[in-house]
């Protein structure tokens, strides 16, 4: 419970006037900035694999607005929301738009990933998820 909390605090700082701080009060905003990432490294020290796949979702759908959030968190979190949401394709795009801003867009690990979702072989696709960092070469 501790993980949902933490991304509701992240959430609720969201709804405070941060681009306007960042457009005419950058201290503020690099304060406000500061205490959004101390959150974030709070949710993963508190992550589980039994968190809640809304709130999983809704930390990285704040990472990709701002990104605090950086490599093995976020292939973890992505993980783990493909193992709660296996036929989720959106999912699945998002997270093969993340890893392949690291690589070639032609990679043919992707397309194999893209090919899976065609046919709706969420099982291949859900494995082939899981070995993409390594097949990028980025671990």
């Amino acid at each position: 419970m501790a993980f949902e909390k933490t991304v509701r605090e992240m959430e609720q700082m969201l709804e405070q006037d941060w681009f306007e701080w960042l457009e005419n009060d950058e201290a503020k905003y690099e304060e406000w900035r500061d205490q959004l990432e101390v959150l974030a490294e709070t949710a993963t020290s508190e992550f589980t694999p039994s968190a809640d796949p809304d709130a999983i979702d809704t930390l990285l759908g704040i990472n990709e607005e701002l990104p605090i959030l950086y490599g093995e968190d976020v292939v973890l979190l992505y993980t783990t929301l493909l193992k709660s949401r296996k036929e989720d394709d959106s999912v699945y795009e998002r997270y093969l738009t993340i890893l392949g801003a690291f690589t070639d867009e032609n990679h043919p690990a992707l397309y194999e990933i893209e090919k899976a979702l065609e046919a709706k072989d969420y099982t291949k696709a859900q494995k082939l998820a899981f070995a993409l960092p390594k097949a990028l070469g980025l671990e």
